[in-house]
């Protein structure tokens, strides 16, 4: 939940003071990418961030504990590389297509199957 500072309290603050109310938020986990580009950052007050931080510690730590697990075995750690190497195009993968429904039946509203 968003903390929104007051139009009349926001106007008697300094930069300094109104800056100090947020703090910065990597959309994309800081230690997967190390980038700090202005794109990647967002501002949240600072129990959001607190909350937040909380939330991505969770997943940062499973998917470390992942990688440590994928690097002690050689064949997963080489089909992870080739991917990397590969890029997006190998992770495409199709979807199954349905049949669709039988176009010769219909269903009353009783739930039977009766012919056209």
């Amino acid at each position: 939940m968003p903390a929104y500072v007051p139009y009349n309290h926001a106007t008697g603050m300094t930069r300094d003071q109104f800056l100090s109310l947020f703090e910065w938020h990597h959309n994309k986990f800081y230690s997967f990418t190390a980038d700090d580009h202005f794109t990647n950052l967002s501002p949240l007050p600072i129990k959001e961030h607190r909350r937040q931080t909380k939330i991505d510690a969770k997943v940062i730590a499973k998917s470390k504990r992942i990688r440590a697990w994928n690097a002690k075995n050689p064949k997963i750690e080489a089909m992870l590389q080739e991917q990397e190497h590969l890029g997006k195009a190998a992770r495409h993968v199709r979807r199954l297509q349905s049949r669709g429904f039988d176009k010769t039946r219909r269903r009353r509203i009783d739930g039977t199957v009766v012919k056209r």
